[in-house]
C-alpha cells in the first residue's frame, strides 16, 4: 500500500465529492453507448492513473477516487463476470 498524504486524499475526496470516479461505457438496448461516471460511494481508494512502479507521483493529478469493483478492472482487468458488459476507463 502507497503512503498517500492525507492532504493528497482529502484534495482527491474532495474533486470526487465522495464518489467513484470511473467513467463507465455500457450499452443500453434501444438507446445506444452511454457514458456516465459509476458514482458508487462503496469501498473507496485511491488510484493512481500512471503506476507507482513506473514513475506516478501521490498527486491529485495523478489520483482518481475508484470504488472496489471499479479498482478491481482497472488495476487486475477483472473483465468475467460483472465487467464483461462494461468498458472502465475512469481516466
Amino acid at each position: 500500500m502507497t503512503n498517500i498524504p492525507e492532504k493528497v486524499r482529502q484534495i482527491v475526496w474532495d474533486r470526487a465529492q465522495g464518489m467513484c470516479e470511473a467513467e463507465i461505457e455500457a450499452f443500453v438496448p434501444f438507446v445506444g453507448t452511454v457514458k456516465s461516471r459509476c458514482c458508487s460511494t462503496y469501498g473507496l481508494t485511491p488510484h493512481h492513473k500512471q503506476y507507482r512502479s513506473r514513475g506516478g507521483k501521490n498527486t491529485p493529478g495523478n489520483l482518481i477516487l475508484v470504488c472496489r469493483k471499479c479498482h478491481d478492472v482497472i488495476q487486475f482487468g477483472t473483465k468475467e463476470k460483472w465487467a464483461k458488459k462494461y468498458r472502465i476507463s475512469g481516466f
